[in-house]
This record gives structure tokens, sequence and C-alpha cells, in this order.
């Protein structure tokens, strides 16, 4: 009998809640378990080699354009909400 890539996983230690989390998800977007793992490792990869090669500069431009022209009381109004769910 093969081993399924979920089967691996959960013999390695990946929780049996993780491993239905990723059936379902697969299951939801019309994909096999194996095929989202697949994909998932690709996209990974990719977008580490992307990182990688990629200043910091060129990462943070589209964030620093969409801050452009804030003031400081918008900019703090914009931090409050998620400063707050980290207090609790």
């Amino acid at each position: 009998m093969p081993t399924t890539i979920v089967s691996a996983l959960i013999g390695s230690g990946l929780p049996r809640t993780q491993a239905s989390a990723l059936r379902r998800k697969a299951e939801r977007i019309g994909m096999t378990t194996e095929a989202y793992v697949r994909k998932l490792i690709a996209e990974d990869l990719e977008l580490d080699a992307i990182v990688s090669s990629t200043s910091f500069e060129e990462l943070s431009a589209p964030f620093k354009k969409s801050l452009e022209g804030l003031s400081e009381t918008e900019l703090d109004r914009l931090a409050r909400p998620p400063r707050r769910k980290l207090k609790r």
C-alpha cells in the first residue's frame, strides 16, 4: 500500500487536526491533498527565491507608497486596532 503525503506527514509529527484541515482545504479548492501539498511547497520555494534575490527596499516599496501622505495622526489611527489586539 503506497504511503500518501498526508500519512507521511502524520508519521513525522503533523497533528491529525492539521492533516484534516489540509485535506478539507484541498477538497474545497478542488485539488487532491497530494497536489495541494506539492503546490504549497512549490509556492514557498518560489517565494523564498524571490525574497532572497530582492532587497528589503524593493519588497517594502508598495507598503511605503501606500502610506505616503498620511499624517502621524492617521498612521496612529491605523495602528491602534492591531496594537489593541496584541495587548489582549
